[in-house]
């Protein structure tokens, strides 16, 4: 019972200053915002594509002030799951591109126009999507591989699986019957 004790004391002291500092109403503005995304429906549809746009939408919004971010994402649009999809259908040149597991090595950089593959690289899809910075084209097409290779198609079950591996469950005491 100590080690539980010490274990939600250590949770506490991390977790403590966080909540002290944020806005009262910070998980509700965080609920309306998935509500108004249709998060929590595309969760229960367990609907891969739809989470993949939310998150690359997000994504997008890294290094840079989200007005410049999302002004840039208007006028050029952004990357969707259908999209990739799409452009992977016909196997692609680039063995990089075949799985998760080959594509860790891309080194696609969009300033410079360099990849691992550089004489391939007029055939690639990856660098097609007018995205702000080549590393969202990058994080893009490798959410897209987790999500086809390493989940199945199916990120939900796949988050839900890890979450019930992780669960103590009732063996440590945490959750009692009273």
């Amino acid at each position: 019972m100590r080690e539980v004790s010490r274990a939600w004391d250590f949770a506490t002291c991390i977790v403590r200053p966080a909540l002290l500092l944020a806005p009262r109403n910070y998980l509700d503005a965080i609920a309306v915002r998935l509500c108004e995304a249709h998060i929590q429906d595309a969760v229960s549809r367990r609907d891969s594509a739809a989470i993949f746009d939310w998150l690359m939408a997000s994504i997008s919004l890294q290094g840079i002030s989200d007005a410049i971010a999302l002004g840039f994402d208007a006028r050029h649009g952004g990357v969707r799951y259908a999209e990739i999809e799409s452009a992977l259908r016909r196997p692609p040149i680039c063995c990089r591109l075949h799985c998760y597991w080959r594509f860790e090595a891309c080194r696609y950089r969009k300033g410079e126009g360099s990849c691992a593959e550089p004489g391939l690289q007029p055939f690639c899809p990856l660098p097609k999507h007018p995205l702000r910075k080549g590393s969202l084209n990058v994080a893009a097409y490798s959410l897209f591989l987790f999500i086809r290779d390493v989940c199945d198609g199916d990120f939900v079950g796949w988050i839900d699986a890890r979450l019930e591996g992780a669960d103590p469950g009732l063996g440590l005491g945490l959750i009692t019957n009273s």
